[in-house]
């Protein structure tokens, strides 16, 4: 199974555009994507100077993420960046939504609170630092001229940041209970009725 995350930043504010809309809007960039393969050590992919790993774009099998529908809906965002095909994507019953799972259990829906749950506050958390990195560089720092947070430093830091969130998903995702068939059914229907 593949675990990944996206980092991404745009002029258009998330939580008040919603997913569509922000992943859909010129100035959505992705910057990096932190990714492993089973219990893989994770690896980052930095948007701007690395080339896209071969092996996550030929990955045939399911698509793990916290709130997958962020990534599912960010796929696209990538493939514009990259040039690739419309084929080039994941298909909706690949993707597992290991948020989904935690909700299915009765628990949290934030990662950074089902970790201290699932994982005990002397498991893997969470990084609270990075979070508010990855806040401050997915928003503009000035409209006028249009300026973002770029600094090798603060890239460095979101790359760490990003490869933490996959660390901290797949542990908790190992001691969730997968979604029912009917469960996965219900969610992919979900994602079918918002893309439309």
């Amino acid at each position: 199974m593949l675990h990944i995350d996206l980092e991404t930043r745009s002029t258009v504010d998330l939580s008040k555009a919603g997913v569509y809309r922000y992943a859909a809007h010129p100035s959505t960039e992705i910057l990096c994507m932190a990714w492993a393969i089973d219990d893989e050590p994770v690896r980052v992919w930095n948007a701007f100077h690395d080339v896209f790993p071969r092996e996550v774009l030929e990955y045939t099998g399911p698509v793990h993420a916290w709130n997958a529908a962020f990534e599912k809906n960010m796929w696209p965002v990538l493939m514009r960046r990259m040039h690739w095909k419309p084929t080039d994507t994941y298909a909706v019953p690949q993707w597992r939504c290991t948020m989904a799972q935690s909700l299915a259990m009765g628990l949290p829906g934030k990662l950074e609170r089902a970790a201290k749950v699932v994982l005990g506050a002397d498991g893997l958390q969470k990084d609270a630092k990075g979070h508010a990195l990855m806040l401050r560089m997915s928003k503009p720092r000035t409209r006028e001229p249009l300026t973002w947070w770029d600094s090798a430093d603060r890239m460095a830091l979101l790359m760490a940041y990003c490869a933490q969130d996959v660390e901290v998903e797949r542990a908790v995702g190992k001691k969730l209970r997968s979604l029912s068939a009917y469960e996965q059914q219900i969610w992919e229907m979900d994602q079918r009725i918002n893309d439309r």
